[in-house]
């Protein structure tokens, strides 16, 4: 049978931390543990060419915050954050709260949102508070792969 010729745009799996690492975090880096967090789906460049980058996870309730998820950093291009709750009966509301840094400014995030960051605007520290029904979150970078600067 001949292979497809557009079933390598369906992405069904989510790469390993020793990938992450090697797409453009120093090799001894030591990712962060984080209970509440299951990846789902990733893309980039490397998985298919000439894709940007997106990254997809569901965060999942009862667990207790380990702090900061994400330090601040900046990148080259435009991200969007996306966090979604998943009540049926009020997806608008996230069932939990979320602290999310942008440059200096401190936001609680408790409703399903999009969070448009322009290149090279500092963003983070990101901390999950509160978890009560499981929640989407996604980024998409315009970048083809997600590369970012530490910043303090």
């Amino acid at each position: 049978m001949a292979e497809s010729k557009y079933g390598k745009y369906i992405i069904t799996d989510y790469i390993s931390d020793e990938e992450k690492r090697a797409r453009g975090r120093t090799p001894d880096e030591k990712l962060p543990d984080v209970p509440y967090s299951r990846g789902l789906l990733w893309l980039d460049e490397k998985i298919v060419k000439g894709a940007f980058y997106m990254e997809l996870v569901m965060l999942e309730p009862g667990k207790k915050s380990t702090g900061v998820w994400v330090k601040p950093h900046v990148h080259e291009f435009d991200e969007i954050l996306g966090f979604v709750g998943t009540n049926a009966a009020n997806p608008r509301e996230l069932n939990g709260e979320i602290e999310l840094w942008i440059d200096d400014e401190k936001h609680v995030l408790t409703k399903s949102c999009l969070v448009y960051l322009p290149a090279n605007l500092r963003h983070c520290p990101l901390e999950i508070k509160r978890i009560t029904t499981p929640v989407v979150h996604f980024s998409v970078l315009t970048g083809k792969q997600y590369l970012w600067t530490f910043v303090e």
